[in-house]
């Protein structure tokens, strides 16, 4: 089942319906064995019933997701925002999502009435971060085991550059080393975000970066 679900977040498919299933079988199951002495978990026969029951479930909505990766249709979308003329609109500098921190900002331009697929990127599971556009480049965090950033070619979505770091794999964990999920800023001359390790945010796992535009890693604390 995970297996399928990793092959669909590459083909850029949403998981959050996935991810609330995923919840619930790590209600019942354990994580990863190497934290048990990698002693196999013993069911009782009311946890088994409850983990076959959230695994159908789980494949149910896979299924649902696969059909959407199979269909790739543009999806319909209405806005009820009052428009206003662009080309008489003074322009705002933001440099992140939404303008501020209190992620309020907004525009109220005509926009498209139906959404015409140019590109899509996979950037890993349902995820809170947002991407960063100036100019021609798309600047992207990613959630994955060996990058945390990537900075796309707007109109083709090719990648220009990523960030890498080298991590330890343990056992069939994923997500164990410090990735990020944080919308990133873009500032005159550097990106900055913020990595976090993969299980937790305290501690020392807190950490801000700033990358050059031209991938070159400066400083982080």
């Amino acid at each position: 089942m995970k297996l399928w679900a990793v092959t669909l977040q590459q083909l850029g498919v949403r998981l959050d319906d996935y991810v609330a299933v995923d919840n619930r079988l790590n209600s019942v199951t354990r994580w990863n064995n190497l934290w048990n002495d990698n002693k196999p978990q013993v069911f009782s026969d009311e946890e088994m019933d409850t983990a076959c029951k959230v695994i159908d479930d789980g494949y149910a909505v896979l299924e649902n997701y696969q059909k959407v990766a199979n269909n790739g249709k543009s999806l319909a979308f209405k806005s009820d925002a009052k428009p206003i003329d662009p080309t008489t609109q003074e322009e705002i500098p933001w440099t992140s999502y939404k303008g501020n921190e209190g992620l309020t900002g907004y525009t109220g331009a005509n926009g498209p009435t139906k959404g015409e697929k140019a590109w899509t990127f996979p950037i890993g599971l349902a995820w809170e971060s947002k991407p960063a556009i100036e100019g021609d480049r798309v600047y992207i965090s990613s959630p994955g085991v060996r990058t945390t950033m990537y900075c796309l070619d707007i109109n083709t979505g090719d990648v220009i550059w990523n960030t890498k770091q080298e991590i330890e794999i343990m056992g069939d964990q994923l997500y164990h080393a410090p990735n990020n999920q944080s919308s990133p800023v873009v500032l005159k001359d550097h990106i900055m975000f913020r990595e976090l390790g993969a299980r937790a945010i305290e501690g020392q796992q807190k950490m801000l970066f700033w990358w050059t535009k031209k991938q070159v890693r400066l400083s982080g604390k």
